[in-house]
């Protein structure tokens, strides 16, 4: 294959390979520069979002166990819960039936369907444990509703369950060594119980849990000790892994780019995922990537392949619950997450192909209004270097370097052309002025024939003289042909040099006084067309300096651009958090103010118990009374018969033998009637004592009810106040969301700023690299740089070469 060389191209294909090369080399150094610093940006961007956004599941899923944790050291600090504990566990070991009674009552019979067993707060048998659990049962429901727990055990030291709230098949059972001995119930029991363990909480991971109908189940509980420090039982709370869920994907939609998600330290799904319809607590193992990321218990941040099997970006937070070891993984898939990158390239190889297309149909157009021009010169040198007649010069009329080239060919054409007409006029007066001589030289002939002998020698003479001024005549011709040679192949030259890109080219050589005007007007020509060059190299070159200087302006403030949108980025995903934490805060306080609001009416209900039972002291005080005056007409009834019956004695006594039998009638009547006084008295007693501890239970109940009236009032003040702050909290989550949401356009319109100053950048790039070429070009013209400062007047010395 022949290989042409560059210098050899003819400019009608040069030029346009030229500008396609430099527009499609600025297109795709801009598309690869764009697409690398798009792509780091994008990585930076989604690292920081993503480890954002595993953030707020773990503090919230942290609230939520130290929530349940706080709830059990309340609930076993509880007095009421430990007299409640203390007398379930008298009361079910006391049951006759056993715990087979009390399933019976409480799970077979219950007449609830299953699910809503919990509704069932007294069986109906009137025994001790019944009366217990109605009056533990409600407050124990309302509190696993309002912290939305699976159910609340009470376990008493052998390992019986004497209490549930859903009254499932745990109920009533055995821990230790009954069907129920192997299951995260068990084992939370087992360690809450033990003697170190006081004041703090067992926890069991996630299992299946058969009671539960093998629904995953975690258990977190701690022992209830009595005021001696005796270990009465322990409580044990079923986690809310509805909750748990929820805070794990809180802003979770089936739409999003990530999806969060619970795994233990076996790498088993610990939660469920929303966005599939099944459910993969665990039933879902993570794939070896995510499992090792998973198993170094640190926060990180890499690649994997997903649950799905795609390429996804994870982010790993481990969360430690009562020394087990949990992590928050959130992942993204990475053609998602990628994905303005991917329409960006699609974009830049459109971009890049209309610019190649406009590129060409520039770069063709240019070289045909450039080379085409040059081409009908170079024909009309052509012309003129054969010297036809009637060739005319084209492009005179244009303004540019071309017009100037074709003005002063057309100049040398019209001196070529003076030249030869003042020699064919030159040498057709030299023919007539040798036809006059010889119509002379014939008449002297004539007049002179008689002396042609005599007039011979000076005729021969004469002659030789005519054919020295002949030969010199002819000299002279052959002088100006050889001049008229040396001229044009001293502007062949010279042209075909300054068509090769030398701009030094004068044509110094002597000419002949007809050639002169043409040698300068050369001259001037090419001194003006190097100006020109010089003056365009100059121009490039201040254009590429403020082109450096707008593209490093461009740069520093795309540079501080970015990081302000990173710094807004961060700041939008901080603010995002606040939201869901005070929205948490929002429903903590709700949920105490309907605490609140529950205790006072439980506090006015006590009220009313307690005027009751004071009106019923009250009706025993008067019945004390009434009794009292009873036992004083026995007591008086006793007086008469006593002296009855001594009456009687005396009177058997004066009757003798007769009257002894009746004798001893009245002594035993004497006997009876002085016991019955005895008791009377005594009962009497009893009676004023009873009656004074009446009197001061009145008083103790009055007293009683006047502190339940201003624990009521103040109960009342403080759901009056949590109502305010829960208000408040309304108020400012939604400033906050107010805010967050300008914070995030604030971040789009810094990230659109951000991407208008690399297109900056990247033009300016580009425009730097043109001028690059543009220099390029120039510099293959030579010798202009010497007489840049030249002026274009003609010389006015002649050179000699």
């Amino acid at each position: 294959m022949t290989v042409v060389a560059f210098d050899q191209i003819k400019l009608t294909r040069k030029l346009p390979a030229l500008m396609i090369a430099i527009g499609l080399m600025a297109v795709v150094l801009v598309a690869s520069a764009a697409y690398l610093k798009a792509s780091s940006a994008l990585q930076e961007a989604a690292q920081g979002t993503m480890e954002e956004a595993s953030l707020g599941p773990a503090h919230t899923l942290q609230m939520v166990t130290d929530q349940v944790a706080a709830d059990l050291r309340a609930l076993a600090a509880d007095q009421t819960i430990v007299t409640q504990i203390t007398a379930l566990t008298r009361a079910f070991a006391a049951e006759p039936g056993g715990s087979a009674a009390l399933q019976d009552r409480y799970i077979d019979k219950n007449p609830n369907p299953v699910g809503e067993k919990q509704n069932l707060i007294d069986a109906g048998s009137g025994s001790a444990y019944d009366r217990l659990h109605a009056s533990l049962q409600p407050g124990m429901l309302a509190r696993l509703q309002a912290f939305g727990y699976y159910d609340i055990f009470l376990v008493d030291p052998a390992g019986h369950v004497i209490f549930t709230v859903y009254k499932e098949r745990d109920f009533a059972s055995n821990l230790i060594d009954g069907e129920w001995g192997n299951t995260g119930l068990a084992q939370t029991f087992t360690r809450a119980i033990q003697p170190d363990q006081a004041g703090k909480i067992a926890f069991s991971d996630f299992a299946p849990y058969a009671p539960s109908a093998m629904a995953p189940a975690a258990f977190m509980g701690t022992q209830i000790q009595g005021p001696d420090g005796e270990v009465l039982g322990a409580i044990v709370i079923q986690m809310p892994i509805d909750e748990m869920n929820q805070a794990l994907n809180l802003d979770v939609s089936a739409d999003t780019k990530w999806r969060s998600y619970l795994v233990g330290a076996d790498g088993i799904l610990r939660s469920d995922i929303p966005q599939t319809e099944a459910n993969e607590v665990l039933k879902t193992s993570v794939p070896p990537g995510i499992m090792e990321i998973v198993a170094s218990g640190e926060v990180r941040y890499g690649n994997a392949t997903g649950l799905n099997g795609t390429t996804v970006k994870v982010a790993a937070r481990p969360v430690l619950v009562e020394g087990v070891r949990w992590t928050i993984v959130t992942e993204a898939e990475t053609a998602v997450l990628f994905a303005p990158v991917t329409a960006m390239t699609y974009w830049f190889v459109v971009i890049g192909a209309v610019v190649i297309a406009g590129t060409s149909l520039v770069a063709v157009l240019t070289s045909r209004s450039i080379s085409q021009p040059l081409q009908r010169i170079v024909a009309d040198m052509g012309q003129i270097a054969r010297r036809e007649r009637g060739s005319t010069i084209s492009h005179t009329d244009r303004g540019d370097e071309i017009g100037e080239i074709a003005r002063a060919l057309q100049a040398l054409d019209t001196s070529l052309t003076t030249a030869e007409d003042d020699a064919r006029r030159a040498e057709v007066e030299r023919i007539a002025f040798l036809d006059r001589q010889r119509a002379t030289e014939r008449a002297e002939a004539e007049n002179q024939r008689a002396a042609e002998k005599a007039e011979q020698a000076r005729l021969e003479e004469f002659r030789a003289t005519q054919d020295r001024e002949r030969a010199a005549h002819e000299a002279e011709r052959t002088a100006q042909r050889e001049a008229q040679e040396l001229v044009v192949v001293k502007l062949a030259e010279s042209l075909r040099r300054m068509a090769e890109g030398e701009l030094d080219v004068t044509i110094n050589g002597y000419f002949t006084e007809s050639y002169k005007t043409l040698r300068m007007d050369f001259n001037a020509a090419v001194l003006a067309l190097r100006k020109m060059v010089s003056e365009i190299s100059n121009s490039s070159d201040k254009i590429g300096a403020d082109v450096d200087a707008i593209r490093f302006a461009a740069e520093d403030l795309s540079r501080r651009t970015e990081h302000s949108a990173a710094s807004i980025n961060v700041t939008s995903g901080t603010m995002a958090s606040m939201t869901k934490l005070i929205g948490d805060t929002t429903v903590s306080i709700q949920v105490v103010r309907d605490l609140t609001k529950e205790a006072a009416t439980q506090a006015t209900a006590g009220m009313g118990i307690i005027s009751r039972s004071e009106e019923a002291m009250m009706r025993i005080q008067s019945s004390s009374e009434a009794i009292t005056r009873i036992i004083a007409v026995i007591d008086d009834i006793a007086f008469q018969t006593n002296l009855l019956a001594l009456n009687a004695g005396v009177e058997a006594a004066r009757a003798g033998d007769s009257g002894r039998g009746f004798a001893v009638v009245a002594s035993e009547v004497r006997a009876l009637a002085q016991r019955a006084s005895d008791s009377a008295r005594e009962i009497g007693g009893l009676i004023t004592e009873s009656s004074q501890h009446v009197r001061d239970g009145v008083v103790a109940m009055r007293e009683s009810g006047g502190v339940v009236e201003s624990i009521t009032k103040s109960v009342r003040a403080i759901s009056d106040s949590v109502a305010q702050i829960a208000g408040s909290a309304t108020q400012q989550e939604q400033g906050i969301k107010d805010v967050n949401a300008s914070l995030r356009e604030l971040d789009g319109a810094t990230q659109k700023n951000a991407a208008m100053f690399e297109e900056t950048t990247a033009a300016t790039v580009s425009l730097s690299q043109s001028v690059a070429e543009l220099n390029t070009l120039v510099s293959r013209f030579r010798g202009w740089k010497d007489t840049s400062n030249a002026t274009v007047a003609r010389p006015r010395f002649r050179s000699v070469s």
